[in-house]
């Protein structure tokens, strides 16, 4: 199984991609169909931005939950009304892959012409943080309720426009609010004091026996500039299980079951450029080995290649070092081949996922490029 994030892997920055990127994307789902594998896209874009209108409208379940997306911008009118993404470059070889997990939305998977909803899995994050209650709220009202009561400022100074659906109903946003996902976004460094600020809370709640603050899991996509202010910080509240750690998880093991395979007998691949990609590379896969690839152009790339500390306020020290009787080992191991590494899970029984930067093996690619010639040499 193949799985690879889409924004800033199979795309790079722009709306309008360039010829060498579109061939390259093409690469690699040509060469993906070719060898025949199960191939996925693990994506914050919601599961409408990732199907041709095709696809979408036989998509009977999904049309059902989700409202269609809206891309096409009117700069007279500056609204966003619909338009079919596979007339799109910005959308051209991204589109209606075997299976999809719309981060902390919903997972679908390939039925015929259309998709099928993972609605056990929608279920579970329903009401993810309520197993033991009477008759809970839903999980987004729920927390929408938990925010205005403890930290109404930050939400009304912060939560993203995607967050209103008044918004989408009047064209101002191009997607409705996902059920299971409230972003923030917060700049420069007033913004990151802000950012810690609700963490601060979410975490103080939590500490003092909150059963909805303990369930939400905090995730951070921001972008770190070499000038603070111009870093973006963008940060998720999501369900505990609605992680991408989770989303691949759940992906890969149902696979498994449905094929009556275990996971010794297969192998898994993973490509994206965010912090929260690179969790899932150094932990999924559970029994199988885990190849995951940071492409060419991540921020997160000079971090990793220069051992860094920090990225913004996440600690990167775990990968170079774990406590281990009163000593420390190093966890994340350079190979003799240029770029490829291997990390120690620290897991009984799991083995060393394979952990390779783009910019260092694959120097000048694009992002799609790079995840071609990965696939090419370790698939």
């Amino acid at each position: 199984m193949v799985l690879t994030d889409l924004d800033g892997t199979m795309t790079s920055k722009g709306v309008t991609p360039s010829d060498t990127e579109l061939a390259d994307r093409l690469e690699v789902r040509t060469f993906l169909e070719r060898q025949g594998v199960v191939a996925g896209a693990v994506t914050a874009r919601t599961c409408g931005l990732t199907l041709s209108q095709k696809a979408f409208v036989e998509s009977k379940e999904l049309c059902a939950v989700e409202p269609p997306p809206r891309w096409h911008f009117d700069p007279h009118t500056k609204k966003y009304s619909y338009i079919d993404l596979a007339e799109v470059p910005h959308f051209k070889h991204c589109l209606d892959w075997d299976l999809t997990a719309s981060f902390c939305s919903r997972i679908i998977v390939r039925n015929g012409c259309g998709y099928r909803v993972d609605k056990d899995f929608e279920a579970s994050l329903r009401y993810d943080y309520a197993s033991e209650s009477v008759n809970p709220e839903p999980w987004r009202q729920a927390v929408i309720m938990f925010l205005g009561f403890n930290c109404s400022h930050l939400l009304a100074e912060h939560l993203s426009v995607l967050e209103s659906r008044t918004n989408y109903d009047q064209g101002k946003a191009n997607v409705a609010p996902l059920e299971f996902r409230f972003q923030f976004d917060f700049f420069g460094p007033e913004g990151l004091a802000a950012m810690q600020a609700l963490k601060g809370i979410i975490k103080q709640r939590a500490e003092a026996g909150d059963q909805l603050a303990r369930r939400i899991a905090m995730v951070d996509e921001s972008r770190i500039e070499v000038l603070p202010t111009e870093s973006r910080y963008t940060l998720y509240l999501v369900p505990r299980d609605g992680t991408k750690e989770k989303l691949v998880h759940r992906m890969y093991s149902q696979s498994l079951n449905a094929a009556g395979l275990s996971s010794t007998e297969c192998r898994l691949y993973y490509a994206g450029d965010t912090l929260t990609d690179l969790k899932t590379g150094l932990y999924a896969g559970g029994r199988s080995v885990l190849h995951f690839l940071l492409p060419c152009g991540s921020r997160l790339a000079p971090y990793i290649i220069e051992r860094r500390s920090h990225y913004g306020l996440e600690d990167l020290s775990r990968l170079w070092s774990a406590p281990r009787r009163g000593a420390h080992k190093q966890r994340l191991r350079p190979t003799n081949q240029k770029g490829v590494y291997y990390f120690d899970t620290s897991i009984p029984g799991f083995g060393a996922n394979v952990i390779v930067i783009g910019d260092e093996r694959y120097t000048g690619a694009t992002p799609p490029g790079s995840v071609a010639e990965f696939l090419q040499e370790f698939l």
